[in-house]
Parts: C-alpha cells; structure tokens; sequence
C-alpha cells in the first residue's frame, strides 16, 4: 500500500496515533485535490506534539481552513477524542495496520469544521471522516473562512492551516488563478508564497476565542519572520513546533497564540 509506505517513512519514532485511513481515495481522486505529503504528515506529527497542550486546553470548536483531504481534521478529532488510556491506542494501531476500519469514537465531546473552495476536496474531508468513525465533522465550501466567520466570530479554539505555500508567479505557473478551485491552487501560493496566508491573518484576531490558538505550515521562503512580525502587531505570540527538511522545502509548524 502506497500511502501506507509514504506513512511510514515520515513515522520512525513511536506512534500513538497512525495517520486517517485514506484507502478510498485513488491515484485519480488526487488529481482533484491536494494529495497527503510531507507537509501534511509534518502536520500530524506537530499535532502529536502538543497533544498534552490540546487536551489541556479542552477545545470545543476546532476549525481546518482548505481541508483537502481531510487527513488532519480527522486526525486531530481522533487524537482529542478518543479514550486516553494505552491499550486503546494499540488497539487503534492494530485496527489501522490491518487496515480494516478505525475504532469509532464513542461520544462526540466537540464541534469540527472544515473549509475549502474546492468541491472536490469538499467530498473528499466528507469520506475521510466517515472512513475514520469521525461524525461530527462540518464541512462547508467557501473561500477561507468568508461564509462561517460571522457565525463562528471569537469562538474557534483550535485553528489549522496548510495554505498554498508555494512561491509562483500570479497564474501559478499554468494559467491558474492563485486562490482559485484547481489542483494548482492548492499548492501555489503567488510572490513568497504569502498571497492567500496574508489575506488570512488580519481575520484571526476575530475568529479565535480567547484561548485560541493557530497552528500553520509555513515554508522557509514564506518568510516566517515577518509573518511573526504581523501577528505580534495583531497581538499574538509565536512559536515553531516542529522544523523538517523535505527534498528542497524547509518545512515549519507555527503555533500563534494571543499575547497575555
């Protein structure tokens, strides 16, 4: 199995929680939308990271912003949510090496929801979560969080967002609009790969609870020391939880949280 292998390689060290089972997608579904890789897997491992932080913080609404898959929406509801004691997450981790189903969770104690302008990637956070026993999962379409952030205004505890990092020229190399519907756009990400990051960052200071916090992929030539800059002026603190190098990229998980 492809995306078995791929997850191994990011996973040496010991596991808690393996990645979502993603067997229902094929090599032709992710021509639709993003599919699962290095920054992805980097994204779980930063979550697996902070898992004692999350659980402390108890959140309630946690809100992933383009979506894609719906890998890591549904894997943070699984690491939230499932029962902490050790044999359960061998159970887990048997139930995912066979690859037969995950465990459900039993009672659903939160609130997740997901965006993304992609339909397809829409369908595909859909069928991840219910692949994964995940049933409290809202998905909606819209560009960024434009539809819902009234709606969800000061009450999101967990935000995440892999954008389209990759610096592009403004078509995305290939006729595509950055910031549009297609594969490309969820990848390319215009001059310094900042053009969609930067329309978000003014909404976090409205969307976050007072407890809330942001965790974002951002690659070195993204500029990670400016985008701290940005969001000190908007009243947060910094802090990079996880560093990997992938091929060319110098991959970061940043974690921003509002300053005491």
């Amino acid at each position: 199995n492809e995306h078995a292998r791929t997850w191994m390689e990011f996973h040496k060290r010991g596991v808690k929680l393996p990645t979502p089972l993603l067997r229902h997608f094929t090599s032709l579904d992710y021509t639709e939308f993003y599919e699962p890789a290095s920054d992805t897997f980097l994204f779980l491992d930063a979550l697996e990271a902070e898992e004692d932080f999350l659980l402390n913080l108890d959140p309630f609404v946690c809100l992933e912003i383009g979506s894609g898959s719906g890998t890591v929406i549904s894997f943070l509801a699984r690491l939230l949510d499932i029962p902490r004691d050790k044999n359960t997450k061998e159970q887990q981790l048997l139930f995912f090496q066979s690859q037969r189903s995950a465990p459900p969770i039993k009672t659903p104690l939160r609130l997740y929801f997901t965006t993304d302008v992609n339909p397809h990637a829409c369908h595909a956070t859909i069928a991840t979560a219910a692949h994964n026993n995940v049933s409290n999962v809202n998905v909606v379409r819209t560009d960024l969080m434009s539809s819902i952030s009234s709606r969800l205004k000061g009450q999101v505890d967990v935000l995440l967002f892999n954008p389209p990092y990759v610096p592009t020229d403004e078509d995305g190399g290939d006729g595509e609009a950055v910031g549009g519907c297609s594969i490309t756009a969820a990848w390319a990400g215009g001059v310094d790969g900042r053009r969609v990051v930067d329309r978000l960052l003014p909404m976090i200071p409205n969307i976050l609870s007072e407890k809330g916090v942001f965790y974002m992929v951002v690659l070195e030539e993204n500029k990670p020391q400016d985008l701290e800059r940005i969001m000190q002026a908007l009243g947060f603190d910094a802090k990079v939880i996880l560093t990997r190098r992938s091929f060319n990229e110098l991959l970061h998980i940043i974690k921003y949280w509002r300053r005491s």
